[in-house]
């Protein structure tokens, strides 16, 4: 089984490339609005695909039991990096892995493309950039630095933590990358 914490309004799953036999989708909110959750609800939605409300930092799942975590753009959103590496951990099998993309913010090459993409898309949407401001520094509580130094501290004794970075993937610098992709897995 596959969880994807803070899975929004499945913006994600149509880009987890690897076999699904069961996917949960999880998050705080419950996406009523959304296309997917509609079908899921009505019981013509994918086959295999699972909706749950669930807080990242508390999951409703067994100890164990999960064999591949997945998170998109969540941990700079979090207050507590390290208690949700372990949460996460918590839940996946000890030969699973755990998948996190964490955007490079505050870098330069992250502050580019929120600037030069995602404040131009949010301003066709009637977003104005003080606004788009402001919602950037309310919901990033933590930097990629802080994500990564809390996430590698929580990875636990047989377990190890691989970062690679996006998209200059030769270069190993969170100011100079986009995102990066950090993964849990078997040591």
């Amino acid at each position: 089984m596959t969880v994807e914490v803070g899975a929004g309004r499945f913006e994600h799953f149509p880009f987890v490339l690897h076999p699904r036999h069961h996917y949960v989708a999880t998050d705080i909110r419950v996406p009523r609005d959304n296309v997917i959750y509609r079908s899921l609800v009505a019981g013509t939605g994918p086959a295999g695909l699972e909706f749950r409300q669930s807080d990242a930092m508390a999951l409703d799942f067994d100890d164990h039991s999960v064999d591949r975590v997945v998170a998109t753009c969540l941990l700079i959103h979090l207050p507590d990096p390290y208690g949700a590496a372990q949460e996460w951990q918590r839940v996946c099998r000890p030969d699973g892995v755990i998948d996190m993309l964490v955007p490079c913010d505050p870098g330069v090459v992250s502050r580019g493309f929120r600037r030069v993409v995602s404040q131009r898309v949010a301003r066709s949407q009637g977003v104005p950039p003080e606004e788009y401001a402001l919602v950037n520094a309310i919901e990033h509580l933590s930097p990629f630095n802080r994500v990564l130094k809390l996430t590698r501290a929580a990875v636990e004794p047989g377990r190890r933590l691989e970062v690679d970075y996006f998209p200059f993937t030769k270069v190993p610098s969170w100011n100079l990358n986009a995102f990066a992709i950090l993964r849990i897995e078997p040591a």
